[in-house]
């Protein structure tokens, strides 16, 4: 291990007693409060999603915008500005979409936005993170160093995201990694699965010198995951 503590944030899907999904979209501000109060460091949530059906993603207007805002402001409110907040972007806007959502949030300090664009089309990830100054995650959805080469190569984003779980192992990740490293990019693990890729993927955060975080989703470890296991 090079560390001994793993910085690690709250993806709010919702399961069983912690519907951590329905709580973002009603009160925000008090989940985050719980959320940091447990020891999470931050959350990640997906406040404009649902408005993108309106337009399959292609425009979005300003009173959307407004109503994606408000939870953010809430868990600002809440716990002020030192508690992470990501948003995920699930690739469901346009790039011009993508950049007025992204300036919008700008104010609001924003750790990161994830998957904003389909992670085929690096070149215009690239541009989408070149315009903005919030940080941009991908992808989880390419699979193997080769798949994650050229983004890597070519600076699509300033968080490099992988899934141990989808790319190859313990083995591929170290490699995917060490290749990031050597181009000064920071690695997110995606870590959205059962309870033994959560426990891989804490191996290797805590071995990689390049993590920027770990993502855990509370509403699985703890329901599920202790009917699976003996973890707690």
């Amino acid at each position: 291990p090079v560390r001994d503590k793993i910085n690690t944030y709250n993806t709010c899907i919702g399961h069983g007693p912690y519907d951590d999904f329905t709580r973002f979209h009603e009160d925000a501000g008090s989940l985050a409060k719980e959320l940091a109060e447990t020891g999470s460091r931050g959350m990640k949530i997906w406040p404009f999603d649902k408005y993108s059906v309106r337009s399959m993603g292609q425009t979005i207007s300003r009173e959307e915008i407004e109503a994606g805002l408000k939870p953010v402001r809430s868990i600002r409110n809440a716990v002020g500005e030192d508690f992470r907040v990501g948003i995920e972007m699930h690739f469901r806007w346009n790039r011009m979409a993508a950049e007025q959502i992204g300036h919008a949030l700008e104010p609001h300090n924003i750790y990161f936005m994830e998957d904003v664009l389909p992670a085929v089309n690096y070149q215009e990830v690239k541009r989408l993170s070149q315009s903005l100054k919030i940080p941009i995650v991908g992808s989880e959805t390419l699979l193997s160093r080769w798949q994650l080469r050229d983004w890597i190569v070519e600076g699509a984003s300033q968080i490099l995201n992988t899934d141990l779980a989808w790319t190859g192992g313990i083995a591929e990740t170290i490699r995917i990694a060490g290749m990031a490293e050597a181009f000064g990019l920071p690695i997110m693990l995606h870590n959205a699965g059962g309870p033994i890729a959560h426990m891989a993927s804490l191996h290797v955060a805590s071995h990689i010198p390049n993590l920027f975080e770990l993502e855990s989703v509370r509403a699985f470890y703890k329901t599920y995951f202790k009917e699976l296991t003996d973890i707690e």
